[in-house]
């Protein structure tokens, strides 16, 4: 019974914490101040065989995105420039939104060849994923942004993009890669993320490109905490803590609980917090977009107005 009520004690614990966790932990630490698990790293000796497949597929996202860009513009409005640049420059981040189009492709060995296919379903980031982040950072490094951004504005097609960027911009193409080795190992397969997962991976690449370090939990994970702690109170980790006792078969209430629905129970309630938290944060950045727009709306008009008297004045 001691043993219980510990244990709910805790879960209880948890219950109130974690909905703070979830959205604002310290970037790098996870639950109860532990590191998060370390990210894959990335197979250097790889990168030389699918350069090219990666700078054609950065230009593939690149004029995908411009076109994304130019469908949320209204009439007679055009693409900022800028942003076209800033793309490019997360465009290798996988931790950034733009750099997420990395997590769909898969390396597939073809012979003595490694091609990249696009599942176009994200995974997790493997050591796949970071080698191909590795790959697109190198390739960026040769290119110039400035001159691709332009030739992306100007709408040029993506055959000619392929050729500045991956030609001539950078040898990504220009030279062959050698044969892949045949006792080269196999990467990890390609796995997809469960909707659920994916929006869970999206969110917290906006919240890291908002500046909001954090990290959220599933049911899953919860139920894996639950059960640690569960094994600690087993191994007398905790001071036990006295409670009334309930009689055998009953509770206070005249209810019978059993510790898993209790800890469900608890799980399940956090779970529904943390998303409820996490559609809070959404709507406020989004409030706060529109207010920056609103804003930059009035100033634009009234240094028109001021152009405009100035105008007046000097005739």
């Amino acid at each position: 019974m001691q043993r219980h009520s510990t244990l709910l004690l805790l879960a209880c614990s948890i219950a109130l914490q974690l909905p703070l966790i979830a959205v604002a932990m310290m970037p790098g630490m996870g639950m109860g101040g532990m590191p998060e698990e370390p990210k894959a790293a990335a197979v250097v000796s790889d990168v030389k065989y699918i350069k090219c497949g990666v700078c054609e597929a950065l230009v593939k996202q690149a004029t995908r995105k411009v076109k994304a860009l130019r469908k949320e513009l209204k009439p007679g409005q055009q693409v900022d420039e800028s942003a076209i640049i800033e793309n490019l420059e997360l465009a290798c981040n996988t931790a950034k939104p733009d750099g997420q189009w990395i997590t769909h492709y898969d390396m597939v060995e073809d012979g003595d060849k490694i091609k990249l296919v696009d599942t176009q379903q994200p995974s997790k980031c493997n050591t796949e994923c970071a080698t191909i982040a590795r790959a697109c950072s190198q390739v960026a490094d040769s290119l110039d942004l400035s001159d691709l951004s332009e030739a992306l504005y100007s709408g040029k097609s993506r055959s000619a993009i392929t050729q500045l960027a991956c030609y001539q911009m950078s040898n990504a193409c220009r030279v062959k890669p050698p044969p892949v080795p045949k006792d080269r190992a196999p990467g990890p397969a390609h796995t997809p993320m469960s909707a659920g997962e994916a929006e869970r991976e999206q969110m917290m690449a906006r919240m890291k490109a908002a500046g909001m370090g954090g990290q959220m939990y599933n049911r899953e994970d919860l139920m894996q905490q639950m059960q640690g702690l569960q094994q600690q109170a087993d191994d007398g980790e905790f001071a036990e803590v006295p409670m009334t006792e309930v009689p055998s078969g009953g509770s206070a209430g005249g209810r019978s609980e059993a510790p898993g629905s209790v800890a469900d129970a608890v799980v399940e309630s956090v779970v529904k917090a943390g998303e409820v938290v996490s559609d809070a944060v959404a709507q406020a950045k989004g409030a706060a977009i529109a207010a920056v727009g609103k804003a930059g709306s009035f100033l634009q008009d009234r240094l028109k107005s001021f152009s405009a008297m100035g105008q007046e004045a000097e005739l």
